[in-house]
Protein backbone atom coordinates (compact mmCIF):
# COMPACT_ATOMS: atom_id res chain seq x y z
CA UNK A 1 0.00 0.00 0.00
CA UNK A 2 1.34 3.57 -0.92
CA UNK A 3 1.80 5.77 1.67
CA UNK A 4 0.62 9.58 0.94
CA UNK A 5 4.41 11.12 0.21
CA UNK A 6 4.47 8.08 -2.88
CA UNK A 7 1.64 10.30 -4.37
CA UNK A 8 2.27 12.08 -7.24
CA UNK A 9 3.09 15.69 -5.80
CA UNK A 10 -0.38 17.74 -5.86
CA UNK A 11 1.00 21.48 -5.74
CA UNK A 12 3.76 21.09 -8.19
CA UNK A 13 1.21 21.53 -11.27
CA UNK A 14 0.26 25.07 -12.21
CA UNK A 15 -3.48 24.63 -12.60
CA UNK A 16 -4.08 22.86 -9.00
CA UNK A 17 -5.33 19.66 -10.17
CA UNK A 18 -4.09 17.63 -7.19
CA UNK A 19 -4.70 13.64 -6.09
CA UNK A 20 -6.67 13.87 -3.00
CA UNK A 21 -7.28 11.26 -0.49
CA UNK A 22 -10.56 9.44 -0.70
CA UNK A 23 -12.46 8.51 1.99
CA UNK A 24 -13.40 4.79 1.32
CA UNK A 25 -17.05 3.59 1.22
CA UNK A 26 -16.76 0.62 3.68
CA UNK A 27 -16.89 -3.04 3.39
CA UNK A 28 -19.01 -2.68 0.15
CA UNK A 29 -16.51 -1.07 -1.66
CA UNK A 30 -14.68 -4.53 -1.36
CA UNK A 31 -17.79 -6.35 -2.37
CA UNK A 32 -17.86 -5.03 -5.69
CA UNK A 33 -15.89 -5.74 -8.53
CA UNK A 34 -13.20 -3.40 -8.95
CA UNK A 35 -11.43 -1.80 -12.59
CA UNK A 36 -7.62 -2.22 -12.16
CA UNK A 37 -4.91 -0.31 -14.58
CA UNK A 38 -0.89 -0.32 -14.33
CA UNK A 39 0.83 3.01 -15.83
CA UNK A 40 3.71 5.64 -15.64
CA UNK A 41 2.78 8.60 -14.12
CA UNK A 42 4.58 11.50 -15.94
CA UNK A 43 7.30 12.92 -13.48
CA UNK A 44 9.09 15.90 -15.13
CA UNK A 45 13.02 15.69 -14.60
CA UNK A 46 13.87 19.51 -14.62
CA UNK A 47 12.79 22.63 -13.85
CA UNK A 48 12.34 23.32 -18.02
CA UNK A 49 10.16 20.13 -18.12
CA UNK A 50 7.93 21.35 -14.93
CA UNK A 51 7.40 24.18 -17.45
CA UNK A 52 6.76 22.41 -20.23
CA UNK A 53 4.47 19.63 -17.82
CA UNK A 54 2.53 22.63 -16.51
CA UNK A 55 1.84 24.13 -20.28
CA UNK A 56 0.30 20.43 -21.38
CA UNK A 57 -1.47 20.61 -18.37
CA UNK A 58 -2.80 24.11 -19.99
CA UNK A 59 -4.00 22.12 -23.23
CA UNK A 60 -5.70 19.60 -21.42
CA UNK A 61 -8.04 21.16 -19.44
CA UNK A 62 -9.64 22.98 -22.80
CA UNK A 63 -9.23 19.76 -24.80
CA UNK A 64 -9.00 16.62 -22.88
CA UNK A 65 -12.41 15.22 -21.56
CA UNK A 66 -10.65 12.95 -18.94
CA UNK A 67 -8.32 15.83 -17.75
CA UNK A 68 -10.70 16.22 -14.31
CA UNK A 69 -9.89 11.91 -14.00
CA UNK A 70 -6.12 12.01 -14.87
CA UNK A 71 -2.48 13.36 -14.65
CA UNK A 72 -0.49 12.97 -17.56
CA UNK A 73 0.32 9.10 -17.73
CA UNK A 74 1.89 6.55 -19.60
CA UNK A 75 -0.86 3.26 -19.41
CA UNK A 76 1.45 0.01 -19.40
CA UNK A 77 -1.41 -2.83 -18.74
CA UNK A 78 -4.86 -1.36 -19.81
CA UNK A 79 -8.14 -1.30 -17.31
CA UNK A 80 -9.00 -4.67 -16.44
CA UNK A 81 -11.88 -5.36 -13.70
CA UNK A 82 -11.34 -7.87 -10.84
CA UNK A 83 -14.19 -9.19 -8.74
CA UNK A 84 -14.64 -8.83 -4.94
CA UNK A 85 -16.61 -12.30 -4.57
CA UNK A 86 -13.98 -13.99 -6.76
CA UNK A 87 -10.25 -13.57 -8.01
CA UNK A 88 -10.04 -13.37 -12.02
CA UNK A 89 -8.95 -10.97 -14.55
CA UNK A 90 -10.74 -9.22 -17.55
CA UNK A 91 -10.33 -6.14 -19.76
CA UNK A 92 -12.35 -3.00 -19.33
CA UNK A 93 -12.74 0.12 -21.51
CA UNK A 94 -12.39 2.88 -18.67
CA UNK A 95 -9.74 5.33 -17.35
CA UNK A 96 -9.59 7.13 -14.04
CA UNK A 97 -7.29 9.49 -11.84
CA UNK A 98 -4.86 8.33 -9.25
CA UNK A 99 -5.89 9.37 -5.34
CA UNK A 100 -5.01 7.69 -2.28
CA UNK A 101 -7.15 5.48 -0.48
CA UNK A 102 -7.66 4.96 3.33
CA UNK A 103 -5.35 1.86 4.96
CA UNK A 104 -9.06 0.37 6.02
CA UNK A 105 -9.65 -0.78 2.51
CA UNK A 106 -6.27 -1.89 2.10
CA UNK A 107 -7.01 -4.37 5.07
CA UNK A 108 -9.78 -6.24 4.69
CA UNK A 109 -9.16 -9.67 3.58
CA UNK A 110 -11.93 -10.80 0.69
CA UNK A 111 -10.77 -11.15 -2.67
CA UNK A 112 -10.06 -7.80 -4.12
CA UNK A 113 -7.37 -7.16 -1.35
CA UNK A 114 -5.76 -10.18 -2.16
CA UNK A 115 -6.11 -10.44 -5.83
CA UNK A 116 -4.11 -6.88 -5.58
CA UNK A 117 -2.00 -8.50 -3.07
CA UNK A 118 -0.89 -11.08 -5.92
CA UNK A 119 -0.91 -8.71 -8.38
CA UNK A 120 1.77 -6.59 -6.26
CA UNK A 121 4.28 -9.65 -5.54
CA UNK A 122 4.22 -10.12 -9.46
CA UNK A 123 4.38 -6.81 -10.09
CA UNK A 124 7.48 -6.01 -7.61
CA UNK A 125 9.33 -8.50 -8.95
CA UNK A 126 9.02 -7.83 -12.54
CA UNK A 127 9.67 -4.07 -12.01
CA UNK A 128 13.22 -4.88 -10.60
CA UNK A 129 14.59 -6.00 -13.52
CA UNK A 130 14.44 -2.81 -15.08
CA UNK A 131 16.18 0.30 -14.54
CA UNK A 132 15.66 3.87 -13.74
CA UNK A 133 15.75 6.14 -16.67
CA UNK A 134 15.01 9.45 -18.17
CA UNK A 135 12.25 9.12 -20.97
CA UNK A 136 12.55 12.12 -23.49
CA UNK A 137 9.07 12.40 -25.20
CA UNK A 138 9.45 14.47 -28.51
CA UNK A 139 6.68 13.48 -30.58
CA UNK A 140 2.91 14.06 -31.90
CA UNK A 141 1.14 11.38 -33.35
CA UNK A 142 -2.32 10.66 -33.36
CA UNK A 143 -4.98 7.45 -33.78
CA UNK A 144 -8.31 7.85 -35.15
CA UNK A 145 -11.40 6.33 -32.70
CA UNK A 146 -15.02 5.99 -33.59
CA UNK A 147 -16.24 9.14 -32.25
CA UNK A 148 -13.06 11.13 -32.23
CA UNK A 149 -9.13 11.15 -33.16
CA UNK A 150 -7.15 10.96 -29.96
CA UNK A 151 -3.98 13.48 -30.21
CA UNK A 152 -1.14 12.49 -28.01
CA UNK A 153 2.39 12.78 -27.09
CA UNK A 154 5.19 9.90 -27.32
CA UNK A 155 8.38 9.05 -27.07
CA UNK A 156 11.03 8.40 -30.08
CA UNK A 157 14.11 6.70 -30.49
CA UNK A 158 16.87 5.80 -28.04
CA UNK A 159 19.59 8.52 -27.58
CA UNK A 160 22.90 7.43 -25.51
CA UNK A 161 24.56 8.53 -22.97
CA UNK A 162 27.61 10.60 -24.08
CA UNK A 163 29.54 8.36 -21.64
CA UNK A 164 28.71 5.11 -24.08
CA UNK A 165 30.26 6.97 -26.94
CA UNK A 166 33.48 5.02 -28.30
CA UNK A 167 36.96 6.41 -29.17
CA UNK A 168 37.27 8.79 -32.58
CA UNK A 169 33.17 9.88 -31.81
CA UNK A 170 34.52 12.72 -30.00
CA UNK A 171 31.81 15.22 -32.30
CA UNK A 172 29.06 13.33 -31.38
CA UNK A 173 29.80 13.44 -28.02
CA UNK A 174 29.84 16.74 -27.87
CA UNK A 175 26.38 16.80 -29.85
CA UNK A 176 25.13 14.63 -26.75
CA UNK A 177 26.66 16.31 -24.49
CA UNK A 178 25.32 19.76 -25.25
CA UNK A 179 21.66 17.60 -25.42
CA UNK A 180 22.02 16.44 -21.97
CA UNK A 181 23.34 19.96 -20.73
CA UNK A 182 20.35 21.57 -22.19
CA UNK A 183 18.14 18.64 -20.63
CA UNK A 184 19.75 20.04 -17.69
CA UNK A 185 21.07 16.64 -17.07
CA UNK A 186 24.79 16.68 -16.23
CA UNK A 187 26.94 13.74 -17.10
CA UNK A 188 27.70 12.93 -13.91
CA UNK A 189 24.20 12.82 -12.53
CA UNK A 190 22.23 9.81 -10.97
CA UNK A 191 20.36 8.57 -13.98
CA UNK A 192 21.82 10.03 -17.02
CA UNK A 193 20.45 7.13 -20.01
CA UNK A 194 17.92 9.19 -22.05
CA UNK A 195 15.26 6.30 -23.59
CA UNK A 196 12.85 6.09 -26.38
CA UNK A 197 10.21 4.02 -26.67
CA UNK A 198 11.71 0.23 -27.42
CA UNK A 199 12.86 0.81 -23.43
CA UNK A 200 9.27 1.26 -22.28
CA UNK A 201 8.20 -1.68 -24.83
CA UNK A 202 10.87 -4.01 -22.91
CA UNK A 203 8.85 -3.08 -19.43
CA UNK A 204 5.76 -3.22 -20.56
CA UNK A 205 6.22 -6.53 -22.30
CA UNK A 206 7.25 -7.91 -18.93
CA UNK A 207 4.57 -6.60 -16.73
CA UNK A 208 2.11 -8.14 -19.10
CA UNK A 209 3.54 -11.25 -18.76
CA UNK A 210 4.14 -11.62 -15.10
CA UNK A 211 0.35 -10.93 -15.29
CA UNK A 212 -0.46 -13.67 -17.56
CA UNK A 213 -0.54 -16.89 -14.66
CA UNK A 214 -2.66 -14.75 -12.22
CA UNK A 215 -5.43 -14.67 -15.41
CA UNK A 216 -4.72 -18.03 -16.83
CA UNK A 217 -4.93 -19.57 -13.46
CA UNK A 218 -9.40 -18.20 -13.44
CA UNK A 219 -10.18 -19.20 -16.41
CA UNK A 220 -11.80 -22.29 -15.76
CA UNK A 221 -14.15 -20.91 -13.10
CA UNK A 222 -14.69 -17.49 -14.93
CA UNK A 223 -15.87 -19.74 -18.08
CA UNK A 224 -17.87 -21.44 -15.51
CA UNK A 225 -19.41 -18.36 -14.91
CA UNK A 226 -19.76 -16.87 -18.07
CA UNK A 227 -23.71 -17.29 -18.78
CA UNK A 228 -24.37 -15.31 -15.29
CA UNK A 229 -22.03 -12.37 -16.10
CA UNK A 230 -22.80 -12.20 -19.88
CA UNK A 231 -24.44 -8.80 -19.26
CA UNK A 232 -21.93 -7.72 -17.93
CA UNK A 233 -19.24 -8.51 -19.92
CA UNK A 234 -21.04 -7.44 -22.87
CA UNK A 235 -21.22 -4.06 -21.39
CA UNK A 236 -17.66 -3.23 -20.09
CA UNK A 237 -16.22 -5.13 -23.25
CA UNK A 238 -15.31 -8.45 -21.83
CA UNK A 239 -12.00 -10.62 -23.64
CA UNK A 240 -12.05 -13.95 -24.30
CA UNK A 241 -9.12 -15.61 -22.23
CA UNK A 242 -9.50 -12.89 -19.49
CA UNK A 243 -5.84 -11.58 -20.10
CA UNK A 244 -5.06 -8.77 -18.72
CA UNK A 245 -5.61 -5.85 -21.25
CA UNK A 246 -7.63 -8.48 -24.12
CA UNK A 247 -7.32 -11.80 -25.32
CA UNK A 248 -4.21 -11.45 -26.25
CA UNK A 249 -2.55 -8.67 -24.33
CA UNK A 250 -1.07 -5.96 -25.71
CA UNK A 251 1.76 -6.90 -28.07
CA UNK A 252 5.05 -5.46 -29.03
CA UNK A 253 3.44 -4.59 -32.25
CA UNK A 254 -0.29 -3.27 -30.81
CA UNK A 255 1.00 -1.36 -27.92
CA UNK A 256 1.93 2.15 -28.66
CA UNK A 257 3.17 4.11 -25.19
CA UNK A 258 1.72 8.00 -25.44
CA UNK A 259 0.41 10.52 -23.29
CA UNK A 260 -3.30 11.72 -24.34
CA UNK A 261 -3.22 15.73 -24.90
CA UNK A 262 -6.84 16.05 -26.12
CA UNK A 263 -9.87 14.77 -28.53
CA UNK A 264 -10.43 15.75 -32.10
CA UNK A 265 -13.94 15.16 -33.43
CA UNK A 266 -13.19 16.95 -36.89
CA UNK A 267 -10.00 18.33 -39.24
CA UNK A 268 -9.71 21.62 -37.97
CA UNK A 269 -9.70 20.31 -34.07
CA UNK A 270 -6.66 18.04 -34.98
CA UNK A 271 -4.73 20.21 -36.97
CA UNK A 272 -4.91 23.06 -33.85
CA UNK A 273 -4.12 19.84 -31.43
CA UNK A 274 -1.24 19.23 -33.78
CA UNK A 275 -0.16 23.09 -33.39
CA UNK A 276 -0.85 23.05 -29.59
CA UNK A 277 1.45 19.96 -29.07
CA UNK A 278 4.50 20.81 -30.80
CA UNK A 279 4.14 24.01 -29.07
CA UNK A 280 4.11 22.20 -25.94
CA UNK A 281 6.87 20.47 -26.71
CA UNK A 282 9.15 23.69 -27.49
CA UNK A 283 7.45 25.84 -24.65
CA UNK A 284 10.12 28.01 -22.80
CA UNK A 285 12.62 27.00 -25.46
CA UNK A 286 14.59 29.18 -28.64
CA UNK A 287 12.35 28.31 -31.54
CA UNK A 288 15.14 29.33 -33.93
CA UNK A 289 17.52 26.81 -31.93
CA UNK A 290 15.03 23.87 -31.77
CA UNK A 291 14.38 24.40 -35.82
CA UNK A 292 18.19 24.71 -36.78
CA UNK A 293 19.05 21.07 -34.55
CA UNK A 294 16.96 18.61 -35.93
CA UNK A 295 15.99 16.21 -33.11
CA UNK A 296 17.21 18.18 -30.39
CA UNK A 297 16.11 17.64 -27.32
CA UNK A 298 15.56 21.17 -26.47
CA UNK A 299 12.54 20.57 -28.17
CA UNK A 300 10.65 17.91 -25.74
CA UNK A 301 9.50 16.63 -22.10
CA UNK A 302 12.33 14.53 -20.36
CA UNK A 303 10.40 12.27 -18.05
CA UNK A 304 11.84 10.11 -14.76
CA UNK A 305 11.17 6.67 -15.21
CA UNK A 306 11.40 5.49 -11.64
CA UNK A 307 8.14 3.48 -10.52
CA UNK A 308 5.30 2.08 -12.02
CA UNK A 309 1.78 2.74 -10.25
CA UNK A 310 -1.05 -0.06 -9.84
CA UNK A 311 -4.57 1.36 -9.46
CA UNK A 312 -8.06 0.69 -8.47
CA UNK A 313 -11.31 1.53 -8.24
CA UNK A 314 -14.66 0.26 -7.87
CA UNK A 315 -15.86 -0.54 -11.16
CA UNK A 316 -19.42 1.38 -10.56
CA UNK A 317 -18.00 4.80 -9.41
CA UNK A 318 -17.19 7.24 -11.26
CA UNK A 319 -14.12 9.72 -11.21
CA UNK A 320 -10.63 9.02 -9.73
CA UNK A 321 -8.55 5.64 -9.39
CA UNK A 322 -7.22 5.40 -5.96
CA UNK A 323 -3.56 4.25 -5.88
CA UNK A 324 -3.15 0.38 -4.69
CA UNK A 325 0.96 0.56 -4.78
CA UNK A 326 3.89 1.68 -6.27
CA UNK A 327 6.67 -0.42 -7.32
CA UNK A 328 10.11 0.83 -7.89
CA UNK A 329 12.66 0.47 -10.99
CA UNK A 330 16.10 -1.30 -9.93
CA UNK A 331 18.27 2.24 -8.89
CA UNK A 332 21.91 1.52 -11.70
CA UNK A 333 23.74 2.74 -9.05
CA UNK A 334 22.77 -0.42 -6.71
CA UNK A 335 19.82 1.00 -4.85
CA UNK A 336 17.66 -1.79 -5.18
Amino acid sequence: MASAAQSPEPSTTSNNQSIAPRTPGGPSDQRQDHVVVVALLVEPASGRDRARFDRLQEVRRVHDQAFDRWLPHITLIPPFFISGNEQFLTSVDEAGKAQEPDDASANDDDGISKTLTELSSRLETACRQHEQHHLLVDQVSSFKLRAYTNIHLRPGRTRLQPSAATPGEDEVVGELERDFQAMGLARGSSVTMVEGHETILRLQQDLHACLLPVTQADRGERRARGQAKGKRGQHQGRSRGGQAGGSRGRSRSSFKPHISVGQAKDDAERTRLFELSHEVLRHGSDEGQDADVAGSTTKGIVCRVDRVTLLHKPLDRPGAYDVWRHFELSDPRGGL
